[in-house]
């Protein structure tokens, strides 16, 4: 190689060194092949940005209230029972976690309180803000129950007062509204689930369709006078019936005789009970 040709190779070599320091990678010249120096920085690849600061999950005591009783959850470890009233809760940003511990605590309450809808969505959404609040929590409070043994009552007729009771189970009543029992219940035809049995009309015993089904009425009768309702219609069998006290039962008969009340200024829900001597009824309120 010559002088010349050796003062044209270093030439390039020097211009292509003073390109990759002002990072430039890579440089090609006519007659020569620059190769860019591992971790060299270029402009096309820039340092990963700082990742963002955690956000800290706030943490105050937060008060439920679930009906007429108050459940206090204090900052802790996880959503654990204290004592009477008072949990605790574990501060988190990530909402399944906080749905989890409003779900332990719903499954958690007294027989006499159940959430109604949204109320999860609003126990878990006070956890996840964790700030100091007091919140009431949409709720069904027991508003009475009654149930009546079936010492006194026809297998049949016990049958379909349970069928009654089937078709209103979960049967919710809106604030002001009036229940019509026959209405409620429907037509007490076979493919309803009703069969024979045995009803007093006009003061003697018939086998009809749907018979003994004033148990069922006299039932919900019983659980809604313990409550404010305001009765709209009732009426008395022909002679007095032996599972209630006198004035105490409700007959119906479809089409002609119903029980009706006027329900007060919240929604309630209905909820059959039975036990294998028994057949009633649980009245739920509505509250928030």
């Amino acid at each position: 190689m010559n002088l010349n040709m050796r003062r044209a190779v270093l030439c390039a070599a020097m211009a292509t060194c003073a390109l990759i320091l002002h990072g430039v990678d890579s440089i090609s010249l006519p007659g020569t092949e620059a190769d860019v120096p591992a971790g060299a920085v270029t402009q096309t690849q820039l340092p990963p940005p700082m990742p963002p600061s955690e956000k800290t999950p706030k943490a105050g005591a937060i008060t439920f209230l679930v009906g007429k009783e108050s459940f206090t959850f204090s900052p802790g470890a996880g959503a654990d029972y204290l004592s009477p009233g008072a949990w605790s809760y574990l501060p988190t940003l990530d909402p399944e976690t906080a749905r989890q511990a409003a779900l332990l605590f719903a499954n958690a309450l007294p027989d006499h309180l159940r959430l109604r809808e949204g109320g999860l969505e609003v126990i878990a959404s006070a956890l996840l803000a964790g700030e100091r609040a007091t919140v009431p929590v949409p709720s069904w409070v027991v508003a009475s129950e009654i149930l009546l043994p079936l010492t006194h009552v026809s297998q049949n007729g016990g049958r379909n007062a349970s069928t009654a009771l089937d078709h209103l189970d979960g049967y919710v009543l809106q604030a002001n509204e009036t229940f019509s029992f026959n209405d409620a219940v429907g037509p007490r035809t076979a493919d309803r689930g009703f069969i024979t049995g045995m009803s007093l009309v006009e003061n003697r015993f018939i086998q009809e369709q749907g018979g003994g089904i004033c148990f069922a009425s006299t039932i919900i009768h019983q659980a809604a006078s313990r409550t404010d309702v305001a009765i709209v219609e009732q009426n008395h069998h022909s002679r007095p019936v032996a599972y209630v006290p006198p004035g105490g039962d409700a007959t119906v008969y479809y089409g002609e005789l119903d029980y009706r009340f006027r329900n007060g200024s919240s929604m309630m829900a209905f909820e059959k009970l039975q036990r294998p001597n028994g057949l009633g009824v649980r009245l739920w309120r509505a509250m928030y």
